[in-house]
């Protein structure tokens, strides 16, 4: 137990170490985009570890309830990362011109802030979930590996997170995304060929599971790739990129890693459902650390995963706190937005996530609500990068989506294929061609 605390705490100042580097007297492009000059290979990194350490347990979850099925998810987000890479550089036109930042921004030049406003909700409410399963996840995890109590492991894992993106803005985002690459694949790699079944694994083992019912399979592939389309964190690492080419490129190679890694998440759920099958698919990932995996693997695992989750969750918390920073000043000049400011929201959500974190570990039901309102933004998204849309059609999508959501979970009928209908209102700007500006002076 000791040995562990004290590797994380290693750790832990070794992260805002390196945060600090970057804290000196920066500008603001500097602070919130790496200076616009993110290369192929930390695009790369960054947009796959937008699976973190929650992701990393959630997705067990899921690939544990529908087996190897639950490939149809990943080759959903695969899709939306080709298709995302094949038009980058209709996200990229005017990225730097217009000071685009994320997906609210992209909204907010085209359809001006009637639009903007109600995107940067949902988005905030998506990453917010995103972040919160990270925190929730990260607490139980270092329980598990330290015996410190949930809420000491939650509180101080925010801690550190909240602290290092405060110093080191996207670049310390960054760095970390780069050992947390390594660390996500180490950690699955690890746990597949250490974790055993009695009598092992067969691959007809693996594809056992029936076919989901079509409205489940039709979900998970839609919400795979609008979750690509319609995500704000991925739309703030492509508007960072040197030029299209590297964020081509690097959402490619991502694309790859997302496919690898599904198919060994996969496996891992496999061993797990046929060690437990009668678990809950939200917990059975612990089940596998408490009772399945010597203790110092477990250790291990838990250590690995933790740099996994601190560096998914500085992503969202990052993102929601430029998002809101740049809403509240959407139309004012200068377009570069304040540091001070962001790093005052770095602190406010922290402390909101923490508390959401402590009271719900329903991590499937979280995961899920994300992916419906990526369900709203994403077809919009995709509709306005081929040159379609207007802002009032733009608008009436998203309430159409979010009044077809509410109003599903009003009646209890966020099952079958009932939330395809929340895909449909969006799909109304595509009726008619939107209007490309020729010059930009600023926000609309």
């Amino acid at each position: 137990m000791f040995a562990s605390i004290f590797a994380l705490l290693i750790f832990s100042a070794v992260l805002i170490w390196i945060a600090s580097l970057y804290s000196g007297n920066i500008s603001s492009s500097d602070y919130h985009l790496a200076g616009r000059k993110v290369g192929s290979l930390r695009l790369a990194a960054s947009t796959f570890t937008l699976i973190g350490g929650g992701e990393f347990v959630t997705l067990t979850a899921l690939s544990y309830f529908y087996g190897a099925w639950s490939m149809i998810f990943f080759g959903g987000a695969v899709a939306g990362f080709v298709i995302m890479a094949l038009l980058a550089p209709r996200a990229m036109k005017y990225s730097e011109s217009a000071g685009l930042h994320s997906l609210p921004d992209y909204f907010g030049l085209y359809f001006g802030r009637v639009v903007s406003i109600p995107t940067t909700i949902l988005a905030s409410i998506s990453l917010g979930a995103l972040l919160v399963i990270q925190l929730a996840v990260g607490g139980l995890m270092l329980n598990l590996t330290t015996n410190l109590p949930v809420w000491i492991c939650t509180i101080g894992m925010a801690t550190v997170v909240c602290i290092y993106v405060y110093l080191g803005g996207f670049n310390g985002v960054l760095t970390t995304d780069l050992i947390q690459a390594v660390a996500m694949f180490i950690v699955v790699i690890i746990l597949v060929f250490s974790y055993s079944t009695e009598g092992g694994i067969s691959f007809s083992e693996v594809t056992k599971a029936d076919f989901p019912p079509l409205g489940d399979a039709a979900i998970l592939i839609l919400g795979g790739i609008f979750a690509v389309l319609g995500g704000a964190d991925v739309w703030q690492r492509i508007l960072s990129a040197e030029d299209a080419k590297k964020a081509r490129t690097g959402l490619l190679v991502n694309a790859g890693g997302w496919l690898i890694f599904g198919i060994f998440l996969i496996i891992l759920a496999s061993k797990i459902q046929l060690n437990h099958p009668d678990a809950d698919a939200n917990t059975a990932f612990f089940l596998m650390l408490e009772t399945g995996l010597p203790d110092w693997l477990s250790a291990l695992a838990s250590i690995l995963l933790f740099s996994a989750l601190i560096s998914t969750a500085d992503t969202e918390m990052f993102v929601l706190s430029v998002m809101a920073n740049k809403e509240l000043t959407r139309g004012q000049k200068p377009q570069e937005i304040s540091t001070k400011t962001t790093k005052i929201y770095v602190i406010v959500i922290t402390v909101i996530a923490c508390i959401l974190a402590l009271l719900s570990m329903k991590l499937i039901d979280t995961y899920f609500l994300l992916l419906y309102l990526m369900m709203i933004l994403g077809p919009i998204a995709l509709s306005r990068l081929l040159g379609r849309g207007t802002p009032i059609l733009a608008l009436l999508g998203i309430i159409g989506g979010v009044s077809v959501l509410i109003t599903l979970i009003v009646i209890d009928s966020l099952s079958g294929a009932y939330p395809l209908l929340i895909v449909l209102p969006p799909l109304v700007v595509l009726f008619r061609r939107g209007t490309d500006p020729l010059e930009i002076e600023g926000y609309q």
